[in-house]
């Protein structure tokens, strides 16, 4: 997730404010320390187009499509 919003030009402060969180828990997110919410997904996916494939690339298996967290 860092890469992709890196090679977007997004900061890590600008996807804070977005979530109203520090950076130090953006930066977490990002890298896969901390579990994102839905909540917290569907915000950036809204604001910056991220796919949630790309937020949640463990949660989801070739052939299934679906999934739910």
């Amino acid at each position: 997730m860092n890469d992709w919003f890196k090679e977007r030009g997004i900061g890590q402060e600008q996807v804070a404010a977005t979530l109203n969180v520090s950076v130090s828990t953006v930066s977490r997110i990002v890298n896969y320390k901390r579990d994102l919410s839905m909540r917290r997904a569907m915000i950036l996916h809204t604001e910056y187009g991220i796919p949630f494939d790309v937020m949640y690339p463990s949660q989801l298996n070739e052939g299934e499509g679906v999934f739910v967290r």
